[in-house]
């Protein structure tokens, strides 16, 4: 029966083992003791990522940012979206929320899921 190393992820250095174990055992076959062993490295791997660097969740400007920066994206084009230059510099201003309407056609428009549209907008805060 083959033996296979298992540590406790506690730090970034461990990770990177991890990692490099999972690199070299990726292409094991279902079923085998060392697509098992993968199975477990992969646990470990990212359990530990989920704690370290929890991913946060944006809000709807956030990932408007993100969408447009991500697909060279202007906001002309976020005007074009929402039928509104005024109202894409506000939204990306943080100035108003996103309305029923504009959630529909962003997400019709460039597939940003709505459930992250529709949460609570952090907006500036008024001097």
């Amino acid at each position: 029966m083959k033996r296979f190393e298992i540590r406790t992820i506690k730090n970034d250095e461990d990770l990177a083992w991890a990692v490099g174990q999972i690199d070299l055992f990726w292409a094991a076959e279902e079923g085998t003791p060392e697509f098992e062993y993968l199975m477990v490295l992969s646990d470990l791997a990212s359990n530990y990522e989920d704690t370290r660097y929890p991913v946060q969740n944006p809000d709807p400007v956030d990932m408007i940012c993100f969408h447009m920066e991500q697909n060279d994206l202007d906001q002309k084009a976020l005007a074009t979206v929402l039928h509104s230059k005024s109202r894409a510099s506000e939204i990306l201003g943080r100035k108003k929320a996103l309305s029923i309407a504009q959630i529909r056609a962003l997400h019709n428009e460039w597939h940003i899921p709505a459930e992250i549209l529709i949460r609570e907008t952090r907006l500036a805060v008024k001097p």
